[in-house]
């Protein structure tokens, strides 16, 4: 799709360094095998999924609402945040908790794996997916505009990949730049234990081939 350009943007402006080992609890594993282990109260089952928010190439302006799309139900979790994108973050709006229930749309169509714990997800197979004219039309229904209008040439779709994991006994949905502010605010409290996860697979998940947005290419 020509006049469409889908922007996989994947590492976020982490307020923390990548750790090189983690503190030998909950889910971990730094970077290799064993994501689905640790304790019930703090693991990744491997649920993810993408936020898109449309923005405007002109000025780089986010246009619609984020949206949350993903292969599962995701009706059992309890915490998240008011949805943002990263340009969001960056232009100074600030972490805040959802009040109400989470919402999040299951495409027909299965969306490729996101995040693995390997960290290498198919950039070429999730650029098709998001790409195409069928996904392209539901993202469009979803935030409430038109097939055409969003093709006009006049957008990007920006991706953010999404975590659903248990922290604490708590079912969490986050992208990588929650997660940066939510272990800021828990001064380390998440990275401490779902390092592998919040701040590895999930941020290096997909990356931007060139500088765009105002981001560099990774």
């Amino acid at each position: 799709m020509k006049r469409l350009i889908a922007i996989l943007l994947c590492v976020s402006l982490l307020l923390v360094p990548v750790a090189a080992h983690a503190d030998g609890s909950g889910n971990i594993d730094n970077g290799g095998g064993g994501m689905g282990q640790g304790t019930n109260g703090n693991i990744w089952h491997g649920d993810d999924g993408v936020r898109v928010t449309v923005v405007r190439i002109s000025d780089n302006k986010p246009v619609s609402r984020p949206i949350d799309l993903t292969n599962c139900s995701e009706s059992n979790v309890t915490n998240s945040f008011v949805a943002k994108s990263k340009i969001h973050y960056r232009n100074g709006s600030q972490l805040q908790i959802n009040q109400g229930k989470y919402k999040c749309t299951k495409p027909e169509k299965k969306i490729p794996k996101i995040i693995s714990d390997s960290g290498n997800a198919n950039i070429s197979v999730i650029r098709k997916y998001f790409c195409s004219k069928w996904v392209v039309k539901k993202i469009a229904t979803t935030i409430g505009t038109t097939y055409e209008k969003l093709t006009d040439g006049k957008y990007k779709l920006l991706l953010e990949p999404v975590a659903y994991f248990y922290f604490q006994g708590y079912k969490y949905a986050m992208t990588a730049t929650e997660a940066a502010k939510y272990d800021e605010a828990l001064s380390g409290g998440l990275r401490r234990k779902m390092v592998s996860l919040t701040h590895q697979q999930l941020p290096l998940s997909m990356f931007l081939e060139r500088a765009d947005l105002g981001y560099p290419a990774y």
